[in-house]
Formats: structure tokens, sequence, C-alpha cells
């Protein structure tokens, strides 16, 4: 027998991917039997990931001597991740069929490890949200720009650095504190809002501004007070007032799993006004820590003392939470994005939700993910992030490493896969709302993960002392457009790593926070992501559905939106020949190309073609 079902072709699964609660899901089973064949039926076997499982017979709709055709309708009540399969009854037996390669079915003789997801979600909203098809612009907040405000004070044991200096790696005695500043702030970023707004952005993601002692402030110190060296709240309200004229969110970073041990609540080294759990069993916030020999033995992520885990069942610490992000959102911060998310319980995201959509319900909540995060298992428990009461939608690290590993190695089927596995598992307004990134302040710049150089045997301070000779670097930044060309025309929302679109360089953190390079901008690089930018902001309606074109000679091909516009990337090593199917206009370069056009393309090039002139 020949098993046709594959879950995403419409002829066998409507709608495609993931479905709202209550809604009807068409389930048709194709396959061509031998003419010897008896067949006595089908059934749909679904099981929820808690355990639970029902048998649905399927109507036989068509057959003939060889072809036959199964259906069922199913409506579930209960949002969740469930999981199914086929049974095939025949006169020799039965046959069970599972999910096999790009979501076609493959049959075995034991119910299938592999099986296919159903995501059932429940509250997310009808209308799409205002950030959808926008852009996103990541800004570490002391790398960035340096503006007129002057703060009050000086940090203790910070390390002044010149603008164009590198990050340090690691002070005299070894030790890296994260202890350099170069003087970004708010006052900065205000005014590099049009610069911004030029690149097509519509909301920008602050790294923490709260009080901390790192420059990299996720050791938070005290969550009601902007960092002095960043400026006060006069000069955030000038920000997200400047912003909002030019229609863009400003995000904050939410660090709700830990405090830093230099903290009004902590207080390990007495630099607060206050007593911390660390300096009293006595003190009000003991208990929202867990000691195992006090006072030097605690609970901190991963083993870093100067972060110490927050005891996130504590009453106090929710209360904590729940008056911070009532502050800043009733601020006119309108995007939080919740660090380190597969750490916070799921009662504890339940309740920073409510808090922040009740204040203000077009806010857009991210959450810190690097799997699949319809399937994500976080000490044990799945965790339910994208079923509508949670996240509106999470970091994407799986197209940025399907994204990466296309554009260095070709490996195609690789992202195909992955992208593809995303959209069916994922609720479409997730989708929409995905913050796309090709690097973060958590990754080694794309730029430097496109050089053709091996070093995975170099320390830190052999890379911060690399220079990158410059035909390497050409090359890279090469790879680099082809890259951002991909994030810029996948479902969700692209976020640009500050200084990514001048070239800005960068192996792994710290080196990839270094001061945007002003005077040094690849300006030819800069325009291409303005040109990505414009294309974003003219058709933003038109880019949340792809699908992939197969191609035997290996060129990516996908179509977006049906037919509006179709994206061609060469990755494949060689020079490659694409013909243009429809009359068709480059958005990137302006020429025209009549249908049936054979067009060549250079190693790691690439088209945007609209598909009118």
């Amino acid at each position: 027998m020949r098993f046709l079902f594959n879950s995403r072709e419409a002829l066998c699964k409507s709608p495609f991917g993931a479905v709202r609660i209550y809604s009807s899901v068409r389930f048709n089973f194709p396959f061509e039997a031998d003419a010897e064949s008896i067949i006595y039926g089908v059934s749909l076997i679904v099981k929820k990931y808690t355990g639970e499982t029902v048998k649905l017979p399927m109507s036989l709709m068509t057959a003939d001597k060889v072809f036959f055709e199964f259906s069922t309708d199913l409506i579930l009540s209960e949002e969740g991740i469930y999981f199914y399969y086929f049974e095939i009854y025949t006169g020799s037996g039965t046959v069970f069929c599972g999910r096999g390669k790009g979501g076609a079915a493959v049959c075995a003789s034991e119910p299938p490890a592999e099986q296919w997801q159903l995501t059932v979600y429940g509250s997310y909203p009808e209308k799409p949200h205002p950030l959808s098809g926008g852009i996103i612009y990541h800004v570490f907040a002391d790398r960035f720009c340096k503006g007129g405000y002057l703060p009050s004070s000086v940090k203790k044991h910070s390390v002044s650095k010149e603008w164009n200096e590198l990050p340090t790696v690691a002070d005299p005695d070894g030790v890296f504190r994260a202890n350099d500043f170069y003087g970004g702030n708010l006052r900065g970023i205000a005014d590099k809002l049009d610069y911004i707004a030029s690149l097509g952005v519509n909301a920008i993601y602050l790294s923490p501004i709260f009080e901390a002692a790192s420059n990299h402030r996720y050791d938070t110190g005290d969550y009601f007070k902007i960092d002095p060296m960043l400026g006060d709240e006069k000069e955030l309200k000038n920000l997200i007032d400047e912003a909002d004229k030019r229609g863009i969110y400003i995000m904050m970073d939410g660090v709700f799993n830990h405090t830093g041990a230099d903290s009004r609540y902590f207080n390990k080294f007495g630099n607060y006004d206050t007593v911390g759990a660390y300096q009293s069993a006595a003190s009000e916030y003991y208990d929202w820590y867990t000691f195992k020999k006090f006072p030097d033995k605690y609970d901190c992520w991963w083993g870093i003392t100067v972060v110490p885990t927050l005891n996130k069942s504590h009453s106090g610490v929710r209360k904590l939470v729940g008056d911070v992000v009532s502050k800043w959102i009733s601020f006119g911060i309108k995007g939080l994005r919740l660090d380190v998310a597969d750490e916070l319980p799921k009662d504890y995201i339940y309740d920073i939700r409510r808090t922040v959509k009740s204040l203000y319900a077009d806010s857009y909540l991210l959450g810190e993910v690097w799997e699949d995060a319809s399937t994500k298992v976080s000490y044990g428990v799945m965790r339910p992030y994208l079923l509508g009461s949670q996240l509106d939608s999470v970091m994407n690290y799986p197209f940025k490493e399907a994204i990466l590993g296309f554009v260095k190695n070709g490996d195609k089927n690789g992202l195909t896969e992955t992208v593809m596995s995303l959209l069916e598992n994922y609720p479409p307004y997730a989708v929409s709302l995905l913050m796309n990134i090709i690097d973060t302040h958590d990754t080694v710049r794309a730029v430097n993960y496109f050089l053709d150089i091996d070093v995975s045997d170099w320390t830190k301070s052999r890379k911060r002392s690399f220079v990158i000779p410059q035909p390497a670097l050409d090359k890279a930044v090469k790879k680099l457009k082809a890259a951002a060309l991909i994030q810029f025309t996948l479902p969700g929302i692209p976020s640009v790593y500050y200084g990514d679109e001048v070239g800005l360089t960068g192996f792994e953190d710290p080196l990839n926070r270094a001061a945007y390079p002003y005077g040094r901008e690849n300006t030819e690089l800069l325009e291409f992501y303005r040109r990505l930018g414009q294309f974003r902001k003219e058709f933003k309606d038109s880019l949340n559905s792809i699908s992939f074109v197969d191609n035997a000679d290996g060129l990516l091909v996908y179509k977006i939106a049906g037919n509006f516009a179709t994206v061609v990337v060469n990755c494949t090593g060689q020079k490659m020949e694409y013909i243009v199917t429809r009359s068709s206009r480059d958005f990137l370069s302006g020429a025209k190309y009549p249908k049936n056009k054979s067009v060549t393309l250079e190693n790691d090039g690439y088209f945007l073609l609209l598909n009118k002139l």
C-alpha cells in the first residue's frame, strides 16, 4: 500500500497547522492499495500530551479497486498539545501510519514513535497585532549612543572605556566582571530615533535598563529605578514619547528569575540602605531566595553567585513583579521580553500577562525560549507558552540556527523543515509575532559566524585581538546579506541587533557587545538593510505566509503570499541558473526579468522578485 497523507497538504488536513479551540479540523486519509488488498476501515488516533487517547473511526468517502480515502472531522474543546496517527485495518492485520519526513505518512507494524502534532490554542486575538509585519531593533543600552545626559554618579569599581575601544574579556586577575562602561544612554537612543526609523523599525527592544552593577544589567539592583548611568525617568519618558511619534514601541527586558547579589533585595555588599537577604535571616527578603547554607550557599542562575535566584512562589516576589510590571507599563512601556522564560513557573507568566494586558491590551509579551516553544518541557513540565494565555510569542532561535546553517553550509532541507515545522506547530498569531533573529547579545554576531576561519580553539583574548582580513570580511558580509534577506521575508518580525546593519563584528559575549562603529559604518550594507525595511513597510500585510518550491538544483526558492513575491537564494557554493517563472522585478536591484528568462546567480547571490512589473 502507498499512503498519501501529508499534514501539510490542504487536501489531507484542513486548516493547516494549529487550530483554535472548538474549531473543526477535517482529516482526509488517502492511500493506494494493492488490487488484492482488503480494507476494512481507518481510525484516527488522537492523544493529548498528558496521556488521554481518543479513537475516531473514519468514514469511507472514495473507493475503487486501488484508491481509497477516509475522512473525519475533529473538534477539540480543550486547549493543549495533541498528537495523532492512523490505524488502517486490512485483511492481513492492522497497519499503523505515523509522521515521516516533511509531514508525509510512513507505515509501521506497531504504533509509531513519530506522530503528527496538533496545537489547539485558546484566547489569542482574532485581529492582527500592531507589530505584525514590523521590524525590531535590539539595543544594548551602554553601547549604542552616548547622548548629552551626564550621570550623577559613577559605579563603584567601574572602568570607563573610549567609544572605539574593544570590550574587556577579563580583568588583570583573569576574572570577567562586566564592569567596563562606554556611556551609552537613553538620551543617545532618543537622539538616534530618526536613524532607527529609517530602517523601517516599529519596536526597539532595550537590554535591561534598571539599576544594576554590571554593564549588561541582568543583575538587577532596583526594579523601580532607571540606572543613573543610562538616565532617569524623565529621559525614559522622553524616549517613549519621541518613539511614539514615529510609531515605535519601546520594549523593556524583564529579568524576573533572579536579581543581582548587589541589590536592595539581597544586598550582599552592603551598597543599599536595606537589610538584604544575605545580611540577615530576619530580613523581609530572606525567603525571597533559597539558601542551602546561610549566607554563602544559595540558589543562583547557572551557579553564578552574582545573580541569586528568586523564590518565584513567594507572595512577596509575586507582588514585587506585579508592581514592577504595573509601574512601567503604566509609564508607557509597550512591550516586555521575559528573560529565561523557561525558568519561570506557568502561573508566574499567567500573572504577568494578566497585569500587562489589563494595562495595555496591545502590549507585546515576548519570551526567551531557545527551542520549539510549543513542546518545550522545563523541569519536567510541558510549558503552554503559545496557547493564548501566556506569551504572545518567543525569540525564534530555531529559525536563527536554520538560516545560519543554510547560508554557511547550504543545508536547504534543514531550513525548510525547521520553518515548516514551526509554522505547523505555532498558532498563526504567535507566528506573526515571532522575534526572528540571526544573532543577539547572547550569541556570536552573524557576520563573524560566516567567517571562513576556524576559531573553535581560540581564547577570548585571541579573538579580541584578531583583525579580520578584508577579503574574509567581504565574503562574510555577502553571506550576511543572504541571511538577512531570508530573515526579513519569513513569517514573523525580523530583529536587527544594533550594528549588524553596518557590519559591526564580534565573537561571543562580551565581544558581540562592542560600541556602535560611528564613522566606520559599511554604508552599502546599511542601504541594503534599509531596502529590506522598505519592502516590509510597503508589503507588511502580505508577509505571514510562504510556500517552498521544490528545486532539485539546490536553490532555496519560496513564494510569499501565493504568487505575490518570490525569494531565491543560492548557497550551493557555485554559480546557478534560475528560470524566472513570471514577469518580475527584483525589489533589491530594480532589474526586470521577462517570463522564462534564465538568470545566473553567483554563490551567495539572491533575488527578491516581485511578480509584477
